[in-house]
């Protein structure tokens, strides 16, 4: 019995202990990846758009999925045990993206930005900049001490570089871009 409390007391202060860390951890946080991706700008963007294809090639995303009753610009990613809501808020197209994470009770909210430029006539560097707002210490814990900080936004850059070889390589599934 004297194991189980000093187990349970254990815990509380682990606990506890991520509590603090993680209040410490500044609420407002800037993440950027960038990358050469192997195609042109407009294949990229088409790519980038094209949400009912991205549960095939992002990885850590299951499905997604428009709300058509919000707008036909929002649309939900499915992740291992968290959907998250987005909507497009910015567009100028073949160039820059702005989407919104609208899910006013997850205990986080902010904006991806994606900014593409052409580097010659087969590649586009693209650029995304995640600023959020983490109101949960516990999150805030897991985002500065268990993930890297850019690790979203990178894993990103990662995913559409092998997307766009594999466009590339004639294995296209995309439908229509806009």
């Amino acid at each position: 019995m004297r194991w189980l409390r000093g187990l349970i007391g254990l815990g509380v202060m682990g606990a506890a202990t991520v509590w603090v860390l993680g209040s410490r951890v500044p609420l407002e946080h800037v993440a950027t990846a960038s990358g050469v991706v192997s195609a042109g700008q407009d294949r990229v963007w088409e790519i980038v758009t094209d949400v009912p294809t991205q549960a095939g090639w992002r990885k850590g995303i299951s499905s997604t999925r428009r709300i058509e009753p919000i707008s036909p610009n929002c649309w939900t990613e499915a992740r291992s045990s968290v959907a998250v809501a987005l909507c497009e808020v910015e567009m100028t197209p073949r160039k820059r993206m702005v989407l919104r994470i609208v899910e006013p009770t997850a205990g986080f909210g902010g904006d991806w930005t994606y900014e593409l430029a052409p580097v010659d006539e087969g590649r586009t560097r693209i650029t995304i900049t995640e600023r959020t707002v983490i109101r949960s210490a516990l999150f805030r814990f897991v985002g500065r001490y268990v993930m890297r900080g850019d690790t979203a936004v990178q894993q990103y850059v990662e995913d559409l570089q092998a997307e766009a070889v594999r466009v590339r390589s004639g294995e296209d599934g995309l439908t229509a871009g806009r």
